[in-house]
């Protein structure tokens, strides 16, 4: 067996170690279920711990090409960590909000399942598809599953923000937007299911970083993408949820736009004769 590189390793387990911290922090929050104060506390830092393990998982690659460590062991245990932190921890996160609403119960079992599975898959086929070149690594076949979990956790956090169970400078924000809190728990279920259906569908999605920080040496990518981790805590919790819906709307728009436009061509086409 090669000799494993410790520190890329440590970095992607990190990203294992928040995604389980996250689920750790969101059975803590069943204990607590009746109390609502604790209840949101819990489920925000499962949100934040998800965000923690993105962080991670954005670095851990720059780490093995600084140390060249590259290798084919990194590839496969960042993919096992993925779907800890950005499968089964978000889908935990889904059913455990579902549980809130009392007729959503086994529809949020179902979108969770469907949630860890759809993860696996789009992993397992980033595995099988990449190739080692740069350009392979500018966009995404299907939403990536931080995207993915990086949303649902930024609509936790956001929810029990503005509620006033967890940042108390929001308080004056939670009466009015009540009715608009209630209903995106209410939806949780739903945006999980579309959600899990991107991942595994063939919308195109631009990889943010790699185009941003295209070209750009091991250190300096890594010293931006704590920056702006930095700005996204400074500015939550409206940041995120935004942000990330910006990115999951973008590639549907695009998708449907370039459907259209491929249609429109078909039919305006000359006949060859």
């Amino acid at each position: 067996m090669k000799r494993i590189p410790i520190l890329p390793t440590l970095v992607t387990l990190g990203n294992a170690f928040f995604g389980f911290l996250s689920i750790g922090f969101v059975l803590k929050a069943q204990q607590v279920f009746s109390d609502p104060q604790l209840f949101g506390r819990y489920m925000g830092w499962a949100g934040w711990c998800i965000l923690a393990a993105m962080v991670f998982d954005a670095l851990d690659g720059k780490v093995a090409r600084l140390a060249n460590a590259t290798s084919d062991f990194g590839t496969q245990l960042d993919s096992l960590c993925d779907l800890v932190s950005f499968g089964v921890a978000p889908a935990v996160i889904i059913k455990t909000l579902a549980m809130q609403q009392e007729q959503w119960g086994r529809v949020g079992w179902a979108a969770s399942i469907l949630f860890v599975m759809c993860a696996a898959m789009r992993l397992a086929r980033f595995n099988v598809e990449t190739r080692p070149d740069e350009e392979s690594h500018r966009y995404f076949k299907g939403l990536p599953s931080p995207a993915a979990a990086g949303f649902v956790a930024s609509m936790t956090i956001l929810v029990h923000a503005l509620r006033g169970l967890e940042e108390p400078e929001f308080k004056w924000l939670a009466k009015p937007l009540e009715p608009v809190m209630d209903w995106l728990l209410y939806s949780i279920p739903l945006v999980g299911v579309v959600l899990a259906l991107l991942m595994i569908s063939r919308v195109r999605y631009v990889h943010v970083i790699n185009n941003w920080l295209r070209g750009q040496e091991p250190l300096d990518y890594m010293v931006k993408v704590m920056m702006v981790a930095l700005v996204a805590v400074l500015a939550q919790p409206f940041s995120l949820p935004l942000l990330l819906g910006i990115y999951i709307l973008t590639g549907i728009v695009t998708w449907i736009k370039e459907g259209l436009l491929g249609r429109a061509k078909a039919i305006i086409k000359p006949d060859d004769d």
